[in-house]
């Protein structure tokens, strides 16, 4: 596990290049503190920090082949590298360290960039091949592992996190408004876009091919290797095949020459890979859990000790106060790289940091098993909705005219909007106002923005907010990435739906906290659930059920022996924090730094428009998701942002 960095220019690297990629390894010493190593060809220089997992003594990058001819450099992890190791021995390949990652190198050598189809795990990695006077990059199926790029004429930048393409001195953007207005809609900015305008992110599942052609152009190439939409069909007893590949995939993913720790929480699917991965651990797998002041109801750290107890894992406590966390909102606010507004994120970065302290290099999580066996109640709703949509859309004009006679009409939205309307009744009226706005603009897409309270309640504060040079460059309802994700899609609609959650929620919001958080810690985060096996079978049975997807229930099933009938039955609470305390506090402390601070200072948010905001706190002393994001926003755009703006 480490951090990777490079420039490939066609036109030949400079020395100030060279210089370049050094002041990047310079940036990210926090995700490989145990060496680095950097890789010089006429038209390459690249670079690499290494946290050292497996084979620490020998495993040191760039890893080369038998004759030199590649040379590798790659952040991740091989879980199924002894495997590929043997059948490669056996084939004749001399292998020169016991690293996981040099299993590449062989794989290339024979099946080029089909080798990505072997690799079971999660990587970001460069390699450039001598002969072909080549660099392959390429990015793990789920997209575990980033990979930021910045194309500038003939040279191609690279790094694993935004900021340290920004300490290269080279690489220079401002804001992107797109990506900020999407930010405030989603509390992430969906891949491969980044909020920086002309840098963005190869996609999870590609790879790229560059090299230099005539007369010192770039040459580059990007192509899919795996996908969501065309996984194989299962094959016998879907529950079987879940068990056995969980099992395997718990055995391969806890290999390492250092001491494994897992997060756990009171629910189902950390609790399972804790039970499962214990078995095949030489030494105690270090259970961390977090609480909160006054142990709250939702405070869950009695029911892990508990679990912990049964099955002999030694318990790590971290207690949360609402002190804390704004004394550690700013440097939180660095770590995650780009904006995140996903309050989970604190339990995140305390946990890894006290892995880091208790120096636990390796930490499991149960992340992916919602967004995989629909453990979100309201995915079941938005699949109601969708078929609503679909089936409502088929009535023909005259629902549609009198939709729009309707919706358009002032006294509705009056209506909408009155405070003498009872909840449910006005939720229902926003429901079927949205699917008629959806049916008429657009018509073949899914239903789901529309159905999340983040994205509605930034809907009418979003209008408004930007300075009119930055409001200009906005096209209209851009803040929807339902695009290219059909009500009509041939592998069936909840597959769609959960090919979305993974492809937006899961990607751009779950495993950018998990990655920067934990790598800003030097500890290595694996997530079991989202092997790519267990993904295949998961995507499989969602679109081979019947006409009401219950994958959870099959995940369940496979649990039995490894968890209590009381934990399996438990109901889901999620990651419940003292939000409203939190949010409160932080709002009080930093609220009046949002008026005065970069994003209005530097023509992004109009002043007027923040201050009406804050003065509805002062005035109600309710704080609001979408408060929370700007005062991320701001926090980050001083630390990140303002590193790539010439001034």
């Amino acid at each position: 596990m480490c951090g990777i960095c490079g420039v490939f220019s066609a036109d030949g690297v400079s020395p100030a290049d060279h210089n370049a990629v050094g002041a990047m390894l310079a940036a990210m010493v926090h995700r490989g503190p145990d060496n680095g190593g950097v890789f010089q060809a006429s038209c390459l220089s690249m670079g690499m920090r290494r946290l050292s997992i497996i084979d620490q003594s020998g495993g040191d990058q760039p890893l080369y082949n038998e004759d030199r001819s590649l040379a590798l450099i790659a952040n991740g992890e091989i879980y199924n590298f002894i495997e590929l190791r043997q059948s490669l021995e056996q084939r004749g390949h001399r292998f020169s360290t016991r690293s996981d990652c040099e299993t590449i190198l062989h794989l290339y050598e024979e099946k080029g960039a089909d080798c990505l189809y072997e690799l079971r795990g999660m990587f970001a990695f460069a390699l450039w091949d001598e002969k072909k006077k080549t660099l392959l990059l390429a990015r793990d199926r789920l997209g575990e592992k980033p990979l930021y790029l910045h194309r500038s004429g003939a040279s191609l930048w690279f790094a694993s996190e935004l900021g340290v393409l920004a300490a290269s001195g080279r690489v220079r953007g401002t804001v992107d408004p797109v990506s900020v207005h999407r930010y405030l809609h989603h509390q992430f900015v969906p891949e491969p876009s980044t909020p920086i305008r002309g840098v963005g992110k190869l996609p999870p599942a590609h790879f790229m091919m560059v090299t230099a052609g005539r007369g010192g152009a770039l040459q580059q190439s990007i192509q899919r290797y795996w996908s969501l939409a065309d996984v194989p069909p299962v094959s016998s007893d879907p529950v079987v095949e879940l068990t056995e590949t969980f099992r395997e995939i718990s055995h391969l993913i806890v290999r390492s020459d250092v001491p494994v720790g897992i997060a756990l929480s009171g629910g189902i699917d950390s609790s399972a890979v804790a039970a499962l991965s214990a078995r095949h651990t030489d030494t105690p797998l270090h259970a961390f859990c977090v609480g909160y002041v006054g142990s709250p109801e939702n405070d869950e750290r009695a029911q892990v000790r508990e679990f912990t107890t049964q099955i002999g894992l030694p318990f790590h406590e971290i207690e949360l106060s609402t002190d804390d966390f704004v004394r550690d909102f700013d440097e939180m606010s660095a770590w995650l790289d780009e904006p995140v507004a996903d309050i989970a994120g604190y339990a995140y970065y305390r946990v890894m940091k006290q892995a880091h302290e208790s120096d636990i290099r390796v930490m499991l999580t149960g992340l992916g098993g919602d967004e995989l066996f629909w453990g979100y109640p309201e995915m079941h709703q938005i699949l109601a909705a969708n078929r609503k949509k679909l089936t409502l859309g088929s009535v023909g004009r005259v629902r549609g005219k009198f939709e729009r006679a309707v919706t358009s009409h002032p006294f509705y939205h009056r209506l909408r909007h009155s405070t003498h309307l009872p909840g449910a009744l006005r939720k229902q009226m926003d429901t079927c106002f949205d699917l008629a706005l959806l049916r008429r603009d657009y018509p073949d897409e899914l239903v789901y923005e529309l159905m999340h309270g983040v994205f509605r309640r930034a809907r009418v504060p979003a209008k408004g907010l930007y300075t009119d040079a930055f409001a200009d460059q906005l096209a209209d309802d851009c803040e929807l990435i339902t695009s290219g994700y059909s009500l009509h899609a041939g592998c069936g609609l909840p597959l769609e739906l959960n090919r979305y959650l993974i492809e937006t929620w899961l990607q751009s919001n779950c495993l950018s906290l998990s990655d920067r958080l934990s790598m800003r810690c030097s500890v290595e985060a694996r997530l079991p659930l989202l092997d790519y096996k267990l993904v295949e079978l998961a995507m499989a049975i969602c679109r081979d059920l019947p006409v009401d997807p219950n994958p959870k229930a099959m995940f369940k099933e496979c649990l039995k022996p490894l968890v209590s009938e009381e934990l399996l039955s438990r109901k889901k609470r999620g990651f419940e924090p003292p939000w409203h305390d939190w949010t409160t506090a932080l709002c009080k402390a930093r609220g009046d730094e949002l008026a005065e601070g970069e994003l209005c200072r530097d023509g992004i948010l109009r002043r007027s428009a923040v201050e009406n905001i804050l003065a509805t706190f002062r005035r109600t002393g309710e704080p609001t998701m979408f408060l929370y994001e700007l005062l991320l926003l701001q926090a980050w755009y001083r630390s990140v942002a303002c590193k790539f703006i010439s001034r």
